[in-house]
């Protein structure tokens, strides 16, 4: 499903992959920078959907899908960028249309590193980045374990299934709970504040875009929601 808004002629189009709160930055730069923005989001009244040029209605996730109704909307500019702030799945959506259209980004093979948090450890090890411990958790077989820690799925993305295990009691009941097929791994857990640094790597070096704390975030998330209703 397709939603159109007026817009002014102009060749250069940026493809914003979901409308949340957290995209708005990107979809907010890429206009002051003159873009046309597509939004594409399952939300229709999404913070992002409402204030791009054209919307597209879809899953993130559908990035075939994506391509496909790009492609109907028989644009008469040229895609220069396809950008989330979402992770998971859409990094690895985000990394498979900018290799279609030929935009330098990630390649979709490093991209499946994002997914997988053994790989991503392992590509942090490699990079010499630091990183909490980490380790293995199969059933109810485990090593000597130092509470409190994290306890994640090894594929996943965002905090989906990860829990603050405190004591060896709410190990066991957590372990009865979920499924002993989803391979698990515990991570050595650090108190403190939460802090996303988002930017940019360019021949080696990372440059710092955007530093933001979780507790202002989502503060900030709900007095926009409420703008927006």
């Amino acid at each position: 499903m397709f939603f159109f808004k007026k817009f002014r002629r102009n060749p250069d189009i940026f493809v914003s992959l979901g409308g949340g709160f957290n995209q708005l930055p990107l979809i907010n730069a890429a206009r002051n920078l003159g873009f046309r923005v597509i939004c594409v989001d399952r939300e229709t009244h999404a913070p992002g959907m409402l204030v791009a040029d054209i919307r597209i209605q879809e899953s993130i996730a559908n990035h075939r899908d994506i391509f496909t109704k790009l492609g109907e909307l028989l644009l008469d500019g040229r895609i220069r960028g396809v950008l989330s702030r979402s992770h998971g799945e859409a990094v690895k959506s985000v990394a498979w249309l900018n290799q279609r259209y030929h935009i330098p980004f990630l390649p979709v093979e490093s991209a499946e590193a994002f997914l997988s948090k053994k790989k991503m450890k392992a590509v942090y090890r490699k990079l010499e980045i630091e990183t909490p411990d980490q380790f293995s958790l199969s059933g109810g077989r485990k090593a000597k374990l130092v509470y409190p820690f994290i306890i994640k799925p090894v594929e996943g993305h965002a905090k989906e299934g990860i829990r603050l295990i405190s004591n060896e009691s709410e190990l066991k009941s957590w372990l009865k709970i979920h499924s002993s097929s989803i391979e698990m791994i515990g991570e050595r857990y650090i108190e403190g504040e939460e802090v996303v640094a988002l930017g940019q790597v360019h021949a080696g070096r990372f440059h710092l875009a955007i530093l933001s704390d979780k507790i202002r975030t989502r503060s900030e998330e709900r007095r926009v929601g409420k703008e927006c209703t």
